[in-house]
């Protein structure tokens, strides 16, 4: 079966991983994703099933684009906040899924939907999270920080409840997502 796969068996493949997965075998399934077979997403599932965190995020940091999506899904679902501003600021995290995370009476709720040519970062999944908690003192800080995710989403945010003068505020220190935003309300 492993033979068959090798050589581009594209029935083999998807049964070779299941039998890996059953097996248990993390070295068969990570070699095979290194291998750049499709098996990365079995392997980043088979490493979010068994809670090794560790490993997943060893392959996210050293480049597994998939494991990052994934790492970070873990993040957001689990409220880990902290974590997923730490790989932010490290600029890890870039993902092929677009979020959206919806507040509900406190607790964030994650789903995805896969969007075409639409590349999102850890930067961008913790905006959105501050967002969902109705965090603006949090999100203030990481855009007077540079983060320009941050200012996008702060800027929605302010429109949204209504502060125009404080959006105002940030148009006038030199804020471009605060200042487009203004002038989208101001037309409207």
């Amino acid at each position: 079966l492993e033979r068959r796969a090798d050589a581009g068996d594209s029935n083999a493949g998807p049964r070779l991983d299941e039998v890996l997965v059953a097996r248990g075998d993390l070295e068969g399934l990570e070699r095979r994703a290194d291998a750049g077979d499709s098996t990365a997403e079995r392997l980043a599932e088979f490493l979010v099933n068994r809670g090794d965190l560790d490993w997943l995020e060893r392959r996210a940091d050293a480049g597994d684009s998939t494991a990052e999506k994934r790492l970070d899904e873990v993040l957001v679902a689990r409220g880990d906040l902290e974590e997923l501003e730490r790989r932010a600021d490290a600029q890890k995290g870039l993902g092929t899924w677009k979020k959206f995370i919806v507040f509900d009476g406190g607790g964030i709720e994650s789903s995805r939907r896969e969007v075409i040519n639409d590349v999102v970062s850890a930067r961008e999944l913790l905006a959105e999270a501050l967002v969902a908690r109705g965090d603006l003192e949090g999100l203030e800080r990481r855009a007077d920080a540079g983060d320009l995710s941050a200012r996008e989403r702060l800027a929605e945010f302010l429109v949204n409840r209504g502060d125009l003068d404080r959006l105002e505020r940030r148009a006038d220190a030199g804020d471009l997502s605060a200042r487009a935003w203004l002038a989208e309300v101001s037309v409207g």
